[in-house]
């Protein structure tokens, strides 16, 4: 027996799985998946060389033009750009090996940082600073487009954040009267505490859950009944005072925890007062409100984790695009290098686009 409130124990959660939620698409994921195939894609760009790096490019320029499509406001005047890219490299790159889907997703979601490092894997300087050349504006054009996307993902969270806000403000305001009406029923008194965690319950698990776990765990929950002694011709109501009653468990004016547990099956089966009835209203209300917000928050939450990745994909471009940029303006300053013996992206008379 649990006598005093301060040493009730805590609420288990049900056995049973949380309400399952729809699963979303998460880019993210994507991203992550393509950092674990850098060493197939690195060992690809040093065997087939700079086809290698543009089939890489090619693929990469195609999931960059997806990413400018999503964001909001959308940008138009970039998606010409990138198909001139992706032509480019389309027209001069090998075939991606034979069985290499993963490898072929991991060059579609290859962030700005595992791109340089492919450029590094070429095995010449000559083949490098061609990739250079290629490189450094579309990483530019990489950086805008991530920083857009993050943004977008940032204000699609909020949006998500606040329709949820919006479905709980108005659930509580409309189950406020009923809750009312359950503190004024004179024969149940529930507790404060008790009914909050049996609406949490059954907003994650469902109504039934909630009354399940009421039922298994009594001694985690406050449900005083008042009782009625007949003494000759009187009735007589022993109602717990509030001061005693927070301070002392419902079980504890109860010899037996099973007497406890007979008075909350007989409340339920009964139902005298309607307090019952009234609960379960609340809770039923409480599960419809958890199923719609239950996917809101999970698209916010993957959107919350997307505006983080692609800030830092953003950050990584912005700190490369100097680089690459003062490399190829070193390059337009050297001599001509005709002799080379691979097979350059550009001949001597074309420019990348950009």
């Amino acid at each position: 027996m649990y006598v005093f409130s301060s040493k009730r124990p805590t609420i288990a959660e049900p056995v049973i799985e949380p309400r399952s939620t729809c699963v979303y698409r998460n880019q993210t994921q994507d991203i992550a998946q393509a950092n674990r195939y850098e060493a197939e894609l690195k060992n690809f760009v040093t065997l087939h060389k700079l086809p290698a790096f543009a089939a890489i490019l090619a693929e990469n320029a195609g999931q960059l033009e997806t990413l400018a499509s999503e964001c909001d406001p959308a940008l138009p005047e970039l998606m010409p750009e990138i198909r001139k890219f992706q032509s480019f490299w389309q027209s001069r790159k090998i075939r991606m090996p034979e069985n290499s889907y993963h490898t072929c997703q991991a060059a579609k979601h290859a962030g700005p940082e595992l791109l340089h490092t492919l450029l590094t894997a070429l095995p010449k300087h000559e083949e490098r600073m061609e990739a250079v050349r290629c490189l450094a504006p579309y990483m530019s054009i990489m950086e805008e487009i991530l920083r857009a996307k993050a943004q977008t993902q940032a204000n699609k969270a909020i949006i998500l954040r606040t329709k949820t806000d919006q479905a709980c403000k108005t659930t509580t305001r409309q189950l406020e009267p009923f809750r009312q009406r359950l503190k004024e029923i004179p024969g149940t008194i529930i507790g404060h505490e008790t009914l909050t965690a049996l609406e949490k319950l059954a907003e994650t698990h469902g109504a039934q859950a909630a009354i399940n776990t009421l039922n298994t765990q009594p001694q985690s929950f406050d449900v005083h009944f008042v009782k009625t002694w007949q003494v000759g011709d009187l009735s007589v109501n022993l109602r717990p005072w509030n001061w005693i009653r927070t301070r002392f468990h419902a079980d504890a004016w109860y010899p037996r925890l099973v007497d406890y547990r007979k008075d909350l099956a007989r409340w339920q089966e009964q139902d005298p007062d309607k307090s019952f009835a009234l609960l379960k209203h609340i809770l039923e209300q409480k599960e419809e409100m958890g199923k719609t917000i239950s996917p809101l928050n999970a698209q916010a939450m993957i959107a919350e984790e997307a505006h983080k990745v692609f800030e830092s994909l953003s950050q990584e471009a912005r700190r490369l695009v100097p680089q690459l940029m003062k490399i190829q303006f070193s390059l337009a300053e050297q001599p001509s290098t005709n002799h080379r013996r691979y097979t350059p992206i550009l001949t001597p008379t074309q420019k990348p686009p950009g």
